[in-house]
């Protein structure tokens, strides 16, 4: 975003300054310099909102729950990995967050095992990002 407004600084900065020393009325000048300031305002407010082409800090994530597979009762404490990303635990109701980041997010399909003492191990395939992202795993 910055770099945005210094473009725009840097090419529209110098029509910008001929306009206001034309002979325009002072009224119309003050009303178009209240109107560039709250052009800046609610852009600098709502610049966190924005997408963003410049910042890699966009994460993407892969969520979800673990269940079992008959009961369909969350399972705490399984293991979750994503390919390429650190391993998480599954809380005690059996939801999971991993977040994803860098070169991982550019993968098309992602490769998560789950792994649960007393239970068969799942490997499937997930294309991220992923919110709602439901595991069954089955006891041995």
């Amino acid at each position: 975003m910055l770099h945005f407004l210094t473009f725009v600084l840097e090419v529209c900065a110098p029509g910008f300054l001929a306009v206001f020393t034309s002979r325009l009325a002072r009224k119309k000048k003050i009303i178009c310099g209240g109107l560039i300031l709250l052009l800046a305002l609610a852009v600098s407010l709502f610049a966190d909102h924005l997408p963003s082409l410049y910042s890699p800090k966009q994460h993407w994530v892969i969520a979800g729950r673990v269940e079992d597979e008959q009961t369909h009762a969350g399972l705490a404490k399984a293991t979750v990995n994503v390919e390429g990303a650190s391993a998480s635990a599954t809380e005690d109701n059996g939801n999971f967050r991993i977040e994803l980041n860098g070169s991982v997010r550019k993968a098309p399909r992602l490769r998560i095992t789950v792994i649960k003492p007393g239970f068969n191990t799942s490997e499937s395939t997930v294309t991220p990002p992923q919110d709602d992202y439901i595991v069954f795993l089955s006891k041995l």
